[in-house]
Parts: C-alpha cells; sequence; structure tokens
C-alpha cells in the first residue's frame, strides 16, 4: 500500500517531466490505475513464495504442499515408518559437551546431513529430528505403493552412509558412530494432532 501511491506519483512526474524536456506526450492515467493491482499481485507473490520457503524448510514436501493449497493432511493409509537413533549418543554428547555446545550441534548436523539424502532419495519425508534420532515416513501423506522397498533402501543407504563416514572418523582418531534403525509397516493415520484449536469457556458473574 506504500509502494503503489510511491510509484504512482513518481510515474506522474516522470510523464511531466518527458513532456516538458523532450515534449513527450505519455499517457499518466491509464499506468497510475494499473500501478495499485500490479502492486497487490507482486506483494502476494513474495508473501506466497516466502510462506513456501519457510513451510518448506520445516515440513515434509507432501504436508507443506497441502497447507499452501489450504488442505487438511489428515488420512489414513499404507505407509511405511522409520526410526534411527545413535548407540551411546548420551555419552557421545556429554563428551562433546565439555568440548563446547557448539560440538554437538556440529555432530548432529553431520550425522543428519548423511541420512537426509538416503531417505530423501528414496522418496521418503523426514517427519522428525528428536535429539539423535530420525523419523521418517513413506506413503504419506502421498501414498506410495512401493512404500515398504522404498525404506528399506533408505536403511541400506544409511548403512552405507555412516559406514564411508566411520572410515573418515577412525582417520581423525575419532570414534566410530553405531546406528540402529527400526521399520514397520502397515496402516497409519496421520493428521493435526494436539493442533486443533479448542474455544475457550465463557466466563460469567455467578
Amino acid at each position: 500500500m506504500v509502494l503503489a501511491p510511491a510509484l504512482a506519483i513518481a510515474w506522474a512526474a516522470f510523464a511531466i517531466a518527458a513532456f516538458m524536456w523532450w515534449s513527450l506526450r505519455l499517457p499518466i492515467a491509464p499506468p497510475i490505475l494499473l500501478v495499485l493491482p500490479a502492486t497487490l499481485l507482486i506483494s502476494a507473490v513474495t508473501r506466497y513464495l516466502a510462506a513456501k520457503r519457510s513451510i518448506d524448510t520445516y515440513l515434509p514436501r507432501g504436508i507443506a504442499k497441502r497447507i499452501l493449497l489450504g488442505r487438511s493432511s489428515a488420512a489414513t493409509a499404507d505407509v511405511t515408518v522409520m526410526f534411527t537413533d545413535i548407540a551411546g549418543f548420551t555419552a557421545l554428547s556429554q563428551r562433546l559437551q565439555a568440548i563446547s555446545p557448539a560440538a554437538v550441534q556440529a555432530f548432529q548436523n553431520r550425522h543428519f546431513g548423511l541420512l537426509g539424502p538416503a531417505i530423501r532419495s528414496q522418496r521418503g519425508d523426514i517427519l522428525d529430528f528428536a535429539g539423535d534420532g530420525v523419523m521418517a515416513a513413506w506413503g504419506w501423506p502421498d501414498p506410495d505403493p512401493d512404500h515398504a522397498a522404498c525404506a528399506c533402501r533408505a536403511a541400506l543407504g544409511i548403512a552405507a552412509a555412516i559406514e564411508r563416514d566411520n572410515v573418515l572418523r577412525a582417520r581423525a582418531g575419532e570414534p566410530p558412530v553405531r546406528i540402529r534403525i527400526g521399520i514397520n509397516s502397515g496402516l497409519a493415520s496421520g493428521g493435526d494432532i494436539g493442533a486443533v484449536p479448542h474455544p475457550q469457556p465463557a466466563l460469567g458473574k455467578r
């Protein structure tokens, strides 16, 4: 709303200057009338892209798409879910914490950086990062008939990535990282849990 009047004034000033200096007769009213809708359109597109970038950062692709389109993510489907965690992470994190809190964060980012590509390359969606663990799903919110096989291939990819990284850790004199991977397939219901607003009770005098 601030940009539209500024652009209109700028165009009017330019049209007047062009007429005075170069005798050019430029239309004034039509461009000014188009400034407001054009500015609103640009603003809406900019806000949409900013929201999409933010949502894509923190939510799986399928869920982010449904939110942006105003659709519900609630559904029951045949899915495969994977959980991973690091064996002995408590002791490992305490050792890193003694160095600095940033060392724990750097280790986690490096570890998740190994797991993420293996999961996404097999069409999996990462639903949650919790401490040293990852929760990923196949077949929800978008159905995938090959969800179980994709999850198993992702697990093999994770194991290979950890094995390669352990070689580098051994060269650096660091202990190897051992992870556990759990996979389960079956019917699951997914959607908003604990995020549905509840009406507040009205307060009245007795």
